[in-house]
């Protein structure tokens, strides 16, 4: 009853009370965890403009889920990634997801500073934050490097090193207890200063010999064999994750190779049903020979 009186000298008075939509859309704004100034107002900048419409954004990726775009700031560059979850129609069960913490956004930075942790090396986070549409930021400092992929692809004279150097960080991450979840080529970067693993948002907590490593390493695998790495190649690779050959007392990884390239091969099998369904070339490999272990 009071609320009534008070509208209806409101409305005497000359006042209107603004409408609920504006009211909500008015306290709607960015939430940063952290970042620079200078790197909020760039990125607020090219949020609030429409889609692909700033000349110094790169769109890398789209996907309904997310994209990431190659944004030019001063010198620098910087790797955004943008998670969506309130906006282009996202599903209700992803505003679920990010209500309890298990949204890719919030995977991928929480599995970052994991890594981190560990002494992995992986690309550093230099802002983070929810926009007005309930979507997630990430915002990464941009690393000049070509991908694994690239340097198969373009057969490097450091690919043999390099596949070296990418094996004794996979070993690395599955002795601290991670796995990757997404463990391909083109998401390994390979700097001067050493390997990097990107794309942290499928990573989990792993145990040694557990099933996500088997995945991680069937996954690398498959990836290695479609870009033509010999099969000997690919043997002392794994080796290499699975642990230090050199050592006299280094155990027998065969049992877990042949785990590593029966995962491989189901890869392959799902995603040769999946062309043919499509109607598409299946695809040839991995094929491996027991023999070799």
């Amino acid at each position: 009853m009071k609320a009534v009186i008070a509208l209806r000298s409101c409305s005497r008075s000359g006042f209107r009370p603004p409408a609920m939509k504006t009211v909500i859309e008015m306290t709607r704004s960015w939430r940063w965890v952290y970042g620079s100034l200078s790197v909020q107002r760039a990125v607020e900048d090219w949020y609030s403009k429409p889609f692909n419409t700033e000349p110094q954004a790169q769109l890398l990726r789209e996907s309904p889920h997310r994209r990431t775009v190659r944004l030019n700031h001063k010198e620098s560059a910087l790797l955004v990634k943008h998670f969506r979850c309130g906006s282009h129609g996202q599903s209700r069960r992803e505003q679920i997801k990010a209500a309890f913490g298990f949204h890719a956004g919030q995977r991928e930075s929480r599995q970052n500073r994991a890594f981190a942790r560990s002494h992995l090396r992986v690309a550093e986070i230099i802002g983070q934050a929810k926009t007005p549409d309930r979507d997630f930021i990430l915002v990464f400092r941009w690393i000049e490097a070509p991908t694994l992929r690239e340097i198969l692809q373009n057969q490097e004279p450091t690919a043999q090193a390099s596949l070296m150097a990418v094996a004794d960080s996979i070993r690395r991450m599955h002795e601290a207890g991670l796995g990757h979840g997404d463990l391909h080529a083109e998401n390994i970067l390979v700097p001067a200063s050493g390997p990097r693993l990107i794309d942290l948002h499928r990573s989990r907590s792993s145990r040694r010999g557990s099933r996500l490593q088997i995945r991680d390493l069937g996954l690398f695998d498959y990836s290695l064999c479609d870009l033509g790495v010999t099969p000997a190649d690919r043997i002392r690779v794994l080796k290499r994750c699975l642990g230090d050959e050199s050592r006299p007392s280094a155990p027998d990884h065969s049992p877990s190779l042949r785990a590593v390239f029966k995962q491989a091969e189901r890869i392959r099998s799902g995603l040769t049903r999946r062309r043919l369904q499509r109607g598409e070339k299946p695809i040839d490999g991995p094929h491996w020979d027991p023999s070799n272990l």
